[in-house]
Formats: C-alpha cells, structure tokens, sequence
C-alpha cells in the first residue's frame, strides 16, 4: 500500500497533504496588515507552519459538511480555504476557534459560500 492512500481521521495522507499546501497558499496571499500574517512576526515560521498544519483536519471536515450540506461545489484552494481561514481562525492564537467542532466552524462561515 503506497503511504499517501494512508487515511487520518478518514482522510487519505495524499489530501491531508493538499490541504495543508493550499492553507500556506491561502495564509500567504493575506494582506501584510492581516492578523494571521503578523503571527509570524511575533512568532517565527516554523510555530505558524505548525499552527497551518494544527488546522488541516478541522478545514478538512468543515469542508466536507460543505459538501454534504450545501452540495459545495467551488474551488477548494481559491475560494473554501480562504473563507475557512477568514471565519474560523482566530487571528491572536492562529487556532481553529476554540472550543468550535467542525458544525459551529461550520455554522459560522456557511453564509460566505
């Protein structure tokens, strides 16, 4: 078995991957003045490569009841990842809203799709 069809939480390593890839896009296309672009300057590159890869599942799952729910259809990378990143991501702690699964992510970024 090749290690990318490898599932987390339900989804394959290979997707997982992509995602991640495309949260990095997303974070760095953020305007220089956005909350999520100065984390780094406070905290480095490698804690906010951390903290992009700490939100992987949870963009993962939102995304999925996007499907399910809306019958989401968009582009991943060019227009769910940055809402999810607009929406549910705390812009001090650069953490997927605390305390929030993945239906109250869920909830607060279904009118923006």
């Amino acid at each position: 078995m090749d290690i990318l069809e490898t599932k987390i939480e339900g989804f394959r390593l290979d997707a997982l991957l992509h995602t991640a890839q495309c949260l990095l896009e997303a974070w760095a296309e953020l305007p220089d003045d956005h909350g999520l672009r100065s984390y780094r300057n406070n905290h480095g590159m490698a804690e906010t490569r951390d903290r992009i890869s700490a939100l992987v599942i949870p963009c993962e799952k939102v995304y999925a009841i996007a499907k399910e729910r809306l019958d989401y259809e968009e582009c991943f990378d060019w227009e769910f990842v940055p809402v999810f990143l607009e929406h549910c991501v705390d812009d001090y702690s650069f953490e997927a809203f605390k305390n929030a699964d993945p239906e109250q992510l869920f909830d607060l970024i279904q009118n923006y799709l």
